[in-house]
């Protein structure tokens, strides 16, 4: 979007390993809170539906109990929910800056949905506390019963439209944000895909956007087995039937979701383009694995022996899984966005020797700086890199060094086992300088 990229500023190399792994901090932060309020959510529109349709007071408490849980307070959706969405939609426009993608123009819609969401979720929480206001005033005398029963009406439903709205706009936020993380993933693509409906109904983004939901439904249950039933010695105000109620639920969430987890895991691996695996994505996927089996065996010995304070450590691994799946994802983008980083740097150093030559182009060039500065960063002279070592590349233009200078100036795919070497953005007595230097140091 025009206005985003006002907001962009010249990045290098290293700003964009910072800004990389600021994402991922709050990607911590953000994706697990956006999925256990979906998840809380749903859950206590569940129960609500339970108690109209039997009229049982028990689900009705526990639709409160679970939704001020995962809600916590007005204040948690903003730190926890709204700052992270919105940091997200000025990082990325940093990120892909000239990517020539819609991502952005996606993640913009994503926020707006995602606020008015939450919002809507906050309105159907504070509708229940109004709710109690109002059967606490039956008892006063003199108060008005038929204005209190239209009152009460329309709190009720204010209560179910809110809920159901909420979740709708909050979940439909989620799926458009995971398809502009999967779509940052796949470089090939980004110019590609103008579409919502194209971006969010592709086997990749469906796939990476339902193990969230897993994941985020197990991550819940534990929340809610030990918040409601741990905790200080659980909710006060919880009979046991209640709680008994959702110790059986919430055990049915861990044990299920999370069974279901290690497929969707090695599922998402391989939908992921060669440019972006690694040593690094399989063994964070091998732990989080290991760490559900964990899970499971903590789970059975908890509902065996009712050892409740294992709940805990059932949370908190489960959030653990969900951490590296997130880790998982950031580096197969910041793998796959290697070479449009490196245009990006290559932009950043052509503003720093603007500014330092005051804008004169006939400044003189120093190749080997200009090797160290910019080409250094993929290539060496022996030794394979991003790119491939000059003793394999270089010999095809020994006494051609104006073919080699129109190269640097303005590359060209050559070689398919390598991607593609980005336009380095150098003026022409650069290119010339760079290029006689590693001619010269070549033929040493």
């Amino acid at each position: 979007m025009g206005y985003f990229d006002s907001l962009v500023l010249p990045q290098s190399l290293e700003h964009i390993v910072l800004l990389q792994y600021i994402q991922m901090l709050i990607f911590f932060i953000f994706l697990p809170f956006s999925g256990i309020i979906i998840s809380g959510t749903l859950i206590s529109l569940i129960y609500k539906y339970k108690a109209l349709k039997s009229n049982n007071s028990d689900y009705t408490l526990i639709s409160k109990e679970v939704l001020e849980t995962v809600t916590i307070n007005k204040s948690a959706g903003i730190a926890l929910g709204l700052i992270p969405a919105f940091a997200t939609l000025i990082i990325y426009s940093q990120l892909l800056h000239e990517s020539g993608s819609y991502i952005i123009n996606f993640l913009f819609l994503a926020f707006i949905l995602y606020s008015i969401g939450l919002v809507l979720i906050y309105v159907y929480r504070y509708a229940f506390l109004f709710s109690d206001i109002l059967s606490s005033t039956h008892s006063v005398e003199n108060t008005d019963e038929d204005e209190l029963k239209k009152i009460a009406e329309g709190s009720l439903k204010l209560k179910n439209k809110s809920g159901v709205y909420g979740l709708i706009l909050i979940s439909l936020s989620m799926l458009l944000f995971f398809g502009c993380i999967t779509l940052g993933i796949y470089p090939r693509q980004w110019t590609k895909i103008h579409n919502i409906f194209t971006l969010i109904f592709s086997w990749e983004v469906l796939l990476r956007y339902l193990s969230f939901i897993i994941s985020s439904l197990a991550v819940t249950g534990g929340l809610l087995l030990f918040i409601l039933l741990y905790w200080e010695g659980g909710k006060k105000n919880l009979t046991g039937n209640q709680k008994e109620i959702l110790r059986s639920f919430s055990t049915k969430l861990i044990f299920i979701f999370s069974i279901i987890q290690p497929i969707l895991l090695f599922l998402g691996l391989t939908t992921l383009p060669d440019g972006s695996i690694s040593t690094s994505i399989f063994s964070y996927s091998i732990i989080a694995v290991i760490i559900l089996l964990i899970v499971y065996i903590l789970t059975y010995v908890m509902v065996k022996e009712s050892l409740f304070k294992y709940s805990g450590y059932i949370f908190i691994l489960l959030v653990f899984v969900f951490v590296l799946a997130i880790v998982k994802d950031q580096l197969a983008m910041n793998n796959s966005t290697v070479t449009h980083s490196l245009v990006l740097n290559s932009k950043y150093q052509e503003y720093i020797k603007t500014l330092q030559t005051g804008g004169d182009e006939t400044a003189g060039a120093n190749g080997e700086e200009v090797y160290k500065r910019i080409c250094s960063t993929c290539h060496r002279f022996d030794q394979k890199l991003v790119g491939p070592p000059y003793k394999e590349t270089l010999p095809k233009y020994e006494g051609k060094i104006d073919e080699l200078i129109a190269f640097v100036k303005n590359p060209v795919k050559k070689n398919s086992n390598y991607p593609p070497m980005p336009n380095p953005g150098l003026k022409p007595n650069e290119a010339k300088a760079v290029a006689i230097f590693i001619m010269g140091a070549y033929k040493k």
